[in-house]
C-alpha cells in the first residue's frame, strides 16, 4: 500500500487539501481528524520532549491504517498525528510524507484565533496538558506574548518535522502557499500514487475552515 502523510504545525491548509482529495478516486482513502487524533497529539507532544516512544508510534499508526486504510493508497492530512509517525514508516519507499510549512507570524495569528473561535479548540489550548509543546495550561488566555510563543511553537515543530522526515525517501517539504497557488498537489498524487485526477484552480482558491 503507498501512503502519502502530510505533516504540518496545524493552521497550514491541510483540511482543505482533505476536503479537495475526498473522493478524487476510488482508490484513494483519505483521513482528516480520526477517532484517535486527539490521544495522538498528546501523546506525540509528550514523545517530543521524552525523546522515546517507538512503540507507541507504531501502535498507534498501525491501528490508524488498520481501521482507516481500505483502499489500494491512504492519504492522511491530519496535523494531529503529525508526530507519531513510526521509524518504519518513515524510511518505506511506498510513503511519501510531505512537510506543508507557513510563516510563523501567519500560523501564531491563526492558530490564536481558532483557540478563540471555536469552544473545542478553546477547551483543549487552555486546559489540556501537552496539548501544544513548551505552551502550558492557561497560557492562551494569559500570556501577553502568546502569539510570540506560538511563533516559537512553529519554528520548533518545523526543525523537528525536518530532522525527523527528511530521512524518508520521498519527503518533500513545500510553503503551503505553493500547495494551493500550483500543480504541487496534482502533480504529487498523480506521480507517486498512480492516480489520474484533476484539481481545478477553484477548488484550490476555496478556503477552509
Amino acid at each position: 500500500m503507498k501512503k502519502v502523510i502530510f505533516v504540518s504545525t496545524g493552521r497550514c491548509g491541510t483540511k482543505r487539501i482533505f476536503e479537495i482529495l475526498r473522493g478524487k478516486s476510488e482508490n484513494i482513502s483519505v483521513r482528516h481528524q480520526m477517532s484517535v487524533s486527539r490521544l495522538a497529539n498528546v501523546l506525540g507532544n509528550l514523545i517530543y520532549f521524552l525523546g522515546t516512544g517507538e512503540q507507541v508510534k507504531k501502535k498507534l499508526y498501525c491501528s490508524i491504517l488498520k481501521r482507516h486504510a481500505r483502499r489500494n493508497c491512504f492519504v492522511c492530512t491530519d496535523p494531529l498525528v503529525a508526530m507519531i509517525i513510526p521509524e518504519s514508516m518513515i524510511r518505506d519507499k511506498d510513503t511519501m510524507i510531505i512537510h506543508i510549512t507557513r510563516p510563523g507570524k501567519e500560523f501564531a495569528r491563526s492558530f490564536f484565533k481558532i483557540s478563540r473561535t471555536r469552544v473545542k479548540s478553546f477547551i483543549a489550548h487552555n486546559f489540556i496538558p501537552f496539548w501544544q509543546i513548551n505552551v502550558y495550561p492557561l497560557e492562551n488566555l494569559m500570556n501577553k506574548r502568546i502569539l510570540q510563543k506560538y511563533e516559537s511553537v512553529c519554528a520548533m515543530k518545523n526543525q523537528y518535522f525536518q530532522k525527523q522526515y527528511a530521512q524518508n525517501p520521498n519527503y518533500r517539504q513545500v510553503n503551503m502557499s505553493e500547495v494551493f497557488s500550483g500543480s504541487f498537489l496534482e502533480t504529487t498524487i498523480n506521480d507517486f500514487l498512480g492516480e489520474a485526477i484533476c484539481i481545478s484552480r477553484e477548488e484550490l482558491a476555496k478556503k477552509s475552515n
